[in-house]
């Protein structure tokens, strides 16, 4: 195949894919040995895309449904320096959502793109992928933020996703 045909390929063969790595085994530095993640990954995204759909159509069930009941959601400053705000369960970690929700006038993108799956635990994955928030206001399309999200992602018993921790880290104040 040649270099340019493979190239055209490749965008389609990540697609069709789900976007994942499909790799069967573990990266050497994850240290979680040679358990593939390519079953459950569509499943564990699917818990933040769920989320973001949520929040984005303010449905505030959509958006619960994303988070397990003992939810934890970190905000890291600008960069990472400084102390995080924890927000602990999930009726707190609602509650950010919800009264930013109700403050809010513009219609809003949470854009997660670049996943990387890894797998904790059998029933757990590492997923760290970038935020692009759009926001949508008097007719102009702007990008508010930028940012890097870690979640972790765990399997319930009647094998939904949930997201356990979210940790956001922005790149520059909005």
């Amino acid at each position: 195949m040649e270099r340019r045909q493979f190239l055209a390929a490749a965008p389609a063969g990540l697609l069709a894919a789900g976007g994942i790595a499909q790799s069967a085994t573990a990266s050497p530095r994850s240290n979680h040995g040679s358990r593939s993640v390519s079953g459950d990954a569509p499943d564990a995204l699917n818990a933040l895309y769920r989320w973001a759909l949520g929040y984005d159509s303010a449905d505030v069930g959509l958006m619960r449904s994303a988070f397990t009941r003992d939810a934890r959601f970190i905000f890291r400053p600008v960069g990472g320096v400084g102390q995080p705000t924890i927000f602990e369960g999930i009726d707190a970690v609602m509650k950010l959502f919800t009264d930013s929700l109700a403050a809010q006038t513009d219609k809003r993108r949470h854009v997660t793109t670049n996943p990387l799956v890894e797998r904790v635990t059998q029933q757990a994955v590492k997923v760290t992928s970038y935020l692009t928030l759009i926001i949508i206001e008097n007719g102009v399309l702007r990008v508010q933020a930028t940012g890097v999200y870690r979640d972790l992602v765990i399997a319930r018993t009647d094998g939904d996703w949930r997201i356990k921790e979210r940790d956001l880290t922005l790149d520059l104040p909005s």
